[in-house]
């Protein structure tokens, strides 16, 4: 078997023919210069396929692109069950405008995934989630993106992705929730919502002022008010620590709460008036770091990093309150001001399920650079 590399080889009689790949691209199709979790940094492999004239295993002939994506699920350190992965994608000649006829494939072409979009430039990188299941942790993942289909309907939806385990998501390019649990993130004074920050961890983040700027979460209380098992994640870079139990996501002081630990550099998990448990791993400098907090039946933790900082065996409940759910600000806290928040704040999630080990670690190994390695442009 032959592989021609960087020719086009056209095979009249089958009526298709196999391009030499394209480039990644240097800047994202909004403008922004690409971070270290963008395209700059994905692997593009441009070794064409073997030219043996087959697509008996193509998916549907009315997608006429399609590449091959390989996701570094050997850094996962356990199995995952319909888990979001981020796959990355450069620009992609052929696909439409809003990406509308995006289809994820399994490998074998059986399966069709989930997704969501949290980025897309047709001219740029983007940013997608698509729901798998990953049951080996030792070796890489490989499936089909398909496009070139000017007719598709869009098939984007968070829903599909993340309800009904999580109870509200938030990429926060935009205020919406991902869920479509209808979760809308908002604040009613213009002068203190957290600016766009282009160059988040995934795709647009959100920049607090320390000052006076906040979200707060729309529907009440109500479905934030756990009891037994819960978590909360988000990726955030510390601009500045001023005040004690600075917030990241909290329910008031009498409830959850994820936030900086005292006075230190950590992070902690905060369940009712008086009782924290203290990370110790810092989170500040310059990089972006994911932080996590989850009760389980039994335990509290602690997650920087995708990995466990602080435990406690604790089977106490946790305490509710009517306070919304607030990033970046701490609606309840009655001392030490409003403890804002003085940085960046990125992909919030929430749930009523206790996540474990795996689920964590997945969380943040999925957004590392270079996690997707992306074939080249196969045509029908």
């Amino acid at each position: 078997m032959v592989r021609l590399v960087g020719l086009v080889v056209t095979l009249g009689a089958c009526g298709f023919h196999i391009p030499g790949g394209s480039s990644a691209q240097d800047a994202g199709g909004d403008g922004s210069v690409l971070t270290d979790g963008d395209v700059a940094d994905m692997a593009i492999d441009e070794m064409p396929p073997p030219i043996d004239g087959d697509r008996s295993d193509w998916w549907n002939p009315q997608w006429t692109h399609r590449r091959r994506l390989t996701l570094d699920t050997s850094t996962f350190t356990g199995p995952v069950t319909d888990f979001p992965v981020l796959v990355r994608l450069p620009a992609l000649a052929g696909v439409s405008a809003s990406g509308a006829d995006l289809r994820f494939v399994s490998i074998d072409g059986t399966t069709t995934y989930a997704y969501d979009l949290d980025s897309f430039s047709a001219l740029g990188s983007s940013a997608i989630w698509v729901k798998m299941t990953i049951p080996q942790a030792s070796v890489d993942t490989e499936l089909w993106v398909y496009y070139g289909n000017p007719a598709a309907q869009a098939a984007t939806s968070g829903a599909m992705v993340f309800s009904p385990t999580h109870v509200s998501v938030h990429h926060l390019g935009s205020f919406v929730d991902a869920t479509g649990n209808g979760h809308l993130a908002s604040n009613g004074s213009v002068s203190s919502v957290p600016s766009t920050n282009l160059a988040g961890r995934i795709g647009a983040a959100r920049t607090f002022d320390g000052t006076d700027d906040y979200l707060a979460l729309a529907n009440g209380d109500g479905p934030y008010d756990f009891t037994v098992t819960m978590s909360a994640s988000a990726w955030v870079k510390v601009a500045g620590f001023e005040d004690e139990y600075q917030a990241i996501v909290t329910k008031g002081d009498s409830s959850w709460r994820l936030a900086r630990a005292n006075t230190t550099n950590g992070v902690a998990f905060g369940w009712n008036d008086s009782n924290n448990l203290l990370g110790t791993t810092s989170v500040t400098g310059t990089e972006w770091r994911h932080v996590a907090i989850v009760q389980t039946q039994t335990t509290k933790n602690v997650y920087v990093d995708g990995q466990l900082d602080e435990t406690i065996a604790n089977s106490d409940l946790l305490d509710n309150n009517s306070y919304s759910v607030r990033f970046g600000m701490n609606e309840e806290s009655t001392s030490g001001g409003a403890r804002y928040w003085h940085g960046d704040i990125d992909e919030v999630r929430i749930s009523a399920t206790s996540r474990d080990a795996a689920w964590i670690s997945a969380e943040h190994r999925t957004t590392a650079p270079a996690f997707t390695t992306v074939g080249v442009d196969e045509t029908y």
